[in-house]
């Protein structure tokens, strides 16, 4: 399994006024080149040794102050770990990039398992194509760095469109052989997804034809993973990116159990396209594996006396809630939290129509919310 490593989770989201900008990185590239630009987005010229960079990843950290010379307005440099003095190289699986000088943090970039850039592949990059202060928006990867130049790398599109991740499966007790990825369209027209790319340590792309139905499935099984793409169930994350490298979508996991998966609940409904973490990817929760499948909602209350009461989705058919003899009242209410029925707590199947619902439970001790997706 790739070596991974512990941390403490950091939202690297910061609004910095840039002067000297982290602009590019390679990570692993042929020959064992590694490499990070920087950028002067300034109008003067600039005296690069007044700044430092700092690296943090699993294996430690370590700082230097970039090397003597004047860096022209608008001018780019570049150095490899080595040329900085650098102890560590760069981590595959993710680190903190930080620039700073003797007053303030001027810039500061989180990739793989440690921040929202994405970890670049083999001879790819991570390169800036915006300037916001989220690392998510403003990296993207290039397939042909351009170290010394200006980017010209595709701009991110995270949580454009219908087709998303919505379940992996991560386990490697079978030698990784039952791994999967699946995407879910949740638009009621098929979509094509020719040449669009999914990546993890290796960059698979979809065939030509392929078109995932409205409100349908496409999974990705192990045996047709490229050679060095496969998935951690220790730690890892995913990207999907459509056929002009727009990054459409990502998440990411730490310690999945063994035997589950973790999916989208409800499924098909997201609202976080930038995670790179558990923490991050609260869409997802670890769960029973479904490939091509609806991912059941199950929520059982474990409060005190109320130790059996559960409310979850039967696809196809509407709401079950069982009360296993508690009294108190459930109320049903539609996404725009219209109450569409009330009844005293029994044991029910509520049938319906495909949506999200919002179900409430409400004794004289208890009063919880339950959001259920019903998919017809």
């Amino acid at each position: 399994m790739k070596k991974l490593f512990s941390l403490t989770i950091l939202m690297i989201v910061f609004v910095f006024a840039f002067s000297l900008q982290i602009n590019e990185f390679v990570i692993t590239g042929s020959s064992g080149w590694e490499e990070v630009e920087f950028y002067n987005e300034t109008g003067s010229s600039i005296e690069l040794s007044d700044y430092g960079f700092r690296i943090v990843g699993g294996a430690g950290s370590d700082s230097v102050s970039l090397p003597s010379g004047a860096l022209a307005a608008g001018a780019y440099v570049s150095y490899t770990p080595t040329a900085l003095g650098l102890s560590l190289t760069f981590s595959n699986s993710g680190m903190i990039f930080s620039l700073f000088n003797a007053s303030a943090m001027i810039d500061v970039v989180g990739y793989g398992t440690y921040g929202p850039a994405p970890a670049p592949i083999y001879n790819w990059s991570a390169a800036r194509v915006a300037s916001t202060g989220d690392n998510a928006v403003d990296f993207n990867i290039d397939d042909t760095p351009t170290m010394g130049s200006a980017n010209n790398a595709a701009a991110t599109a995270l949580g454009t469109g219908s087709v998303f991740f919505n379940e992996c499966y991560p386990d490697s007790n079978n030698g990784f052989a039952d791994q999967f990825i699946e995407l879910y369209n949740s638009s009621g027209t098929g979509v094509d997804i020719s040449d669009w790319m999914i990546m993890c340590g290796d960059d698979y792309y979809f065939a030509g034809g392929t078109i995932i139905p409205g409100n349908g499935y496409v999974v990705v099984n192990n045996p047709d993973f490229p050679t060095y793409f496969y998935l951690d169930q220790d730690k890892d994350h995913l990207y999907l990116f459509d056929n002009n490298f727009h990054r459409l979508d990502q998440f990411g996991w730490e310690d999945c159990p063994d035997g589950q998966s973790f999916s989208v609940r409800p499924n098909g409904v997201r609202t976080t396209f930038d995670g790179w973490s558990t923490a991050t990817s609260p869409d997802f929760e670890f769960y029973t594996p479904t490939s091509g499948a609806v991912n059941p909602v199950i929520e059982t209350l474990n409060k005190e006396a109320f130790t059996n009461i559960s409310v979850r989705s039967i696809p196809n058919v509407g709401i079950e809630i069982l009360s296993n003899g508690n009294n108190g009242e459930v109320s049903i209410m539609d996404v725009t939290g219209r109450t569409i029925y009330r009844t005293h707590m029994k044991n029910m199947i509520f049938t319906t129509k495909a949506g999200v619902y919002f179900v409430n439970v409400n004794t004289s001790d208890f009063n919880e919310n339950y959001k259920i997706e019903v998919i017809k």
